[in-house]
């Protein structure tokens, strides 16, 4: 198909609407006067994840998950996303993500967690034919130790799928 070029949509990911105003969420802006955003780096149904700069850590980069648009000023969202900080804020495994923090700034309600680097098991399958039963061993290892921690500190993983499954790049 020919036809123009189109520029790169920016990616909405929160509005407030707390005085009648609506507040885009996009790359470029400091959410908490911390946390500077540079671009979207995925969207699932309960957030946008954000490569960040965290500008009190001498520009330490992050990823910020903030909810998206239709849910940014459900209360129920809030808490949800709260919830899931602080229940992922007291697990410490080398097979779960480090969530650092989580503020609810004017309306706007996200998490700073550490930032990935890696594929994720998605990519994975979708660059390899087929997958070793040796490797598909060793991911699932991987996935049952982190959940079985999970499940010992009584939380628990409502969305575990290929996308959310990523390699620490080396």
């Amino acid at each position: 198909m020919g036809g123009k070029k189109r520029g790169k949509k920016k990616e909405l990911a929160a509005v407030s609407s707390g005085d009648e105003t609506v507040l885009f969420v996009n790359a470029g802006q400091t959410l908490a006067g911390r946390y500077l955003l540079k671009k979207a780096l995925a969207r699932g149904a309960m957030g946008i994840v954000f490569l960040a700069q965290d500008k009190q850590l001498d520009g330490m980069e992050v990823a910020v998950k903030v909810l998206p648009a239709e849910m940014a000023s459900n209360l129920r969202a809030q808490k949800r996303l709260q919830k899931e900080a602080m229940a992922a804020m007291a697990l410490n495994h080398p097979n779960i993500v480090n969530v650092r923090d989580y503020q609810l700034v004017e309306n706007v309600a996200f998490l700073v967690m550490e930032l990935l680097t890696g594929p994720t098991v998605d990519d994975e399958l979708a660059e390899k034919e087929t997958l070793t039963p040796e490797h598909v061993k060793d991911v699932a290892q991987q996935v049952g130790q982190a959940l079985t921690f999970a499940h010992e500190h009584k939380v628990i993983h409502r969305d575990i799928k290929p996308t959310n499954l990523m390699y620490h790049q080396d």
